[in-house]
């Protein structure tokens, strides 16, 4: 739910802030002054590294550029759950955990959606944006398998200080591309809504959603959490209409509803399935 939100608060924050400023200052106010309340975690700082740099810089920054030319959010919710895929994918291939036939089976109907939807993306000036929170998806897999690896067990500190750690790179690239004065005089004529938004993004959205979801993928199968990001576009989508009102051409949309049916088959129907032939076979023993 707050990841399906944090699309609008997104795409308000993008009215005051360039989109490398607003994700530097996203996880900036998500990792301080938490830092100082939390012990570095013990993990190894190379891939504890590698991990804020994967979610934070190129899955958030490319997410946020996308969206800031013009990508429409709510299809930017749904187009980064491609990430459902690709995650179990790279978990059956390194860590063995199994794929089923129905879970190809929503891959390859998801994918005719992705088709569907490039077609009109593609033929303008958004196929950049498009290609840009394709990779975005591709960099959250990379982050969420890097997960997987690790032993945490104060999951608020872990989030606080890769969100710290991510803001830094992000700092260096907003200065880069859009020099100290510019990033000064978007601090100072930001609006109320804006810095809002950006306290959703940090507190909801990044210290509470990651911290809870980091726990859960430590403790069950990837194949059993992924299924709840499917949610993340239906409560994305729906803030999208509501708050922004944000309307989707016919075509795109249904695109969107056949890369959402690829993921309710891939992912919850398999679940379910799964689910009940495991309690059929501990009632027959």
């Amino acid at each position: 739910m707050f990841w399906g939100l944090s699309f609008v608060a997104i795409r308000i924050g993008l009215e005051s802030f360039a989109p490398f400023t607003l994700c530097a200052i996203r996880f900036f106010l998500a990792g301080f002054p938490l830092i100082l309340l939390y012990k570095f975690p013990p993990l190894d700082w190379r891939r504890l590294v590698a991990y804020s740099i994967f979610i934070g810089v190129l899955q958030y920054g490319l997410m946020f550029w996308a969206i800031y030319l013009r990508l429409p959010a709510g299809m930017s919710s749904v187009l980064i759950q491609t990430q459902v895929y690709i995650t179990i994918f790279l978990a059956w291939v390194i860590f063995r955990e199994r794929v089923s036939l129905l879970q190809i089976a929503g891959f390859v109907i998801s994918a005719l959606g992705l088709l569907v939807i490039g077609y009109d993306y593609f033929g303008g000036a958004e196929a950049v944006g498009f290609i840009l929170i394709l990779l975005s998806a591709l960099f959250w897999s990379a982050g969420n398998i890097l997960l997987k690896t690790f032993r945490i067990q104060d999951f608020a500190g872990f989030i606080a200080w890769t969100s710290f750690l991510s803001s830094l790179p992000l700092f260096v690239l907003a200065l880069s591309v859009e020099g100290p004065g510019q990033m000064l005089q978007q601090i100072q004529s930001a609006s109320l809504r804006s810095w809002l938004a950006l306290a959703f993004m940090a507190l909801f959205a990044t210290q509470l959603a990651f911290s809870l979801f980091s726990k859960m993928m430590l403790k069950l199968p990837a194949g059993k959490v992924m299924p709840f990001g499917t949610l993340v576009p239906v409560f994305g989508l729906g803030s999208n209409a509501l708050f922004l009102g944000e309307r989707l051409p016919t075509r795109v949309l249904w695109g969107a509803l056949l890369v959402l049916a690829g993921l309710v088959v891939a992912v919850v129907i398999s679940s379910l399935l799964r689910g009940l032939e495991q309690r059929s076979k501990r009632e027959q023993a």
